[in-house]
């Protein structure tokens, strides 16, 4: 008896493990095997049901789902994943059908909320399921518990901050597919990032006095520098002139004065290119292109800075990685998408290179795996990626003349 509960326990760890490695035939096979050994254990039906979801199988992860909740009709996780499953296939009815039902057993299942949330917003129920997910939800806690959450900073959380990366993936997957469908109504995330720290903050009395002592030292650095510079250039007018320009581009650039700065460089890099510095003005011409969202110049200054595509050239990571994005802004899919898979290959772990590699899927039509990119975007450190593109659809939402239920194409994979 021993004997068979641990090769089915050691079948259930290879099934996990093949799972993860999108091996989901050999998966199968273990978890099969494993119900051969344990046929009434639920665990092992539940995940079964994902794989062959996973698979594309969708009938076959009902009949799994509907086995296990036989065994365990009361168990409300159950109820829950079965309407993942048919969300996940787009049967947004039967989704909000079992999202209910497993709320019925656990109204507090946090998971199961945010479906139901997604669930709504997909059959065009755009505000409520969207309110929802931003305010916090009923959670069975004491009194104290509750004073306490009331009193923290921005105080208690909302749901979507309290769902998982498995949930929050699946919330950005439809958030992108629902804008993908507005065309050119909806902002790029980046251009939304660089709205977001363009606002202004609020600074404490030490901040204020730090920033202060930075501008002093910024002034100082670059009187010492431009003293050298008539030193060094006496003879050299013409040299000695681009060389100051170059200094009132870098004191505009470390004092954060943005636009002062790249007019500066942009005129530098009109001028004489043996007289300046030519690869570092344009790398901080690409730099503030990008910070003020300009991406189309920011592409321009980054294709003289890295030429791409030589017979000789070795593959950079970082570089793959930043062409990549790019590309993808200026509505040069198939080209980001290569990109990025180089950088991917290469090593890069960065939350926008799986963002923007899953939209690149999700415009070919490959949903699968354009929800395994966002995944892994989402397991990233990242500042708040889904929030940013529901908020987005939110706003997009309410600025067409009706709302109505989202269809998505099915994956062409």
């Amino acid at each position: 008896m021993l004997g068979r509960l641990s090769r089915a326990e050691r079948l259930f760890s290879r099934g996990q493990k093949l799972v993860a490695q999108d091996n989901l035939e050999a998966a199968l096979d273990a978890f099969s095997d494993a119900l051969t050994l344990r046929p009434r254990a639920t665990g092992l039906h539940l995940h079964r049901a994902l794989a062959l979801a996973a698979a594309g199988r969708l009938q076959e992860a009902v009949e799994a789902m509907q086995q296990a909740m036989t065994q365990q009709p009361t168990n409300p996780v159950l109820p829950m994943f079965l309407g993942q499953i048919y969300l996940d296939h787009a049967e947004y009815t039967q989704a909000q059908t079992w999202c209910e039902r497993a709320l019925a057993l656990n109204p507090h299942n946090i998971h199961a909320l945010a479906l139901r949330s997604l669930t709504d917003m997909a059959l065009g129920k755009i505000v409520p399921g969207y309110q929802c997910l931003k305010h916090a939800p009923p959670l069975p806690i004491t009194g104290l518990e509750r004073g306490l959450l009331r009193g923290r900073k921005g105080g208690p959380p909302s749901l979507l901050h309290l769902t998982n990366a498995a949930c929050q993936s699946r919330l950005l997957l439809f958030a992108e597919a629902y804008l993908l469908q507005q065309g050119g109504q909806a902002r790029t995330l980046s251009q939304q990032l660089v709205e977001t720290s363009a606002r202004p903050v609020a600074s404490s009395q030490t901040h204020k006095c730090m920033a202060a002592l930075d501008r002093l030292f910024t002034y100082g650095v670059m009187g010492i520098k431009q003293l050298y510079i008539y030193l060094r250039y006496a003879g050299q007018r013409e040299n000695r002139t681009v060389r100051l320009h170059q200094i009132d581009a870098e004191k505009a650039y470390y004092l954060g004065q943005t636009r002062l700065a790249l007019k500066l460089y942009t005129q530098l890099l009109q001028q004489d290119e043996e007289a300046a510095d030519l690869r570092v003005v344009r790398q901080r011409a690409f730099e503030l292109c990008y910070e003020q969202g300009d991406f189309c110049q920011a592409l321009q200054h980054f294709q003289q800075l890295v030429p791409q595509h030589t017979p000789d050239a070795t593959p950079d990571a970082w570089q793959s990685f930043v062409y990549g994005e790019l590309l993808y802004q200026q509505g040069h899919y198939h080209e980001a998408a290569a990109c990025l898979t180089q950088a991917m290959a290469l090593g890069v772990q960065d939350y926008k290179l799986f963002y923007y590699l899953g939209l690149c899927h999700l415009r070919s039509g490959a949903r699968r795996e354009a929800h395994r990119r966002f995944a892994q975007a989402v397991r990233l450190l990242h500042p708040g990626i889904t929030e940013l593109r529901l908020d987005e659809m939110y706003r997009v939402s309410q600025s067409l003349p009706s709302t109505q239920a989202f269809l998505p194409s099915a994956d062409k994979t």
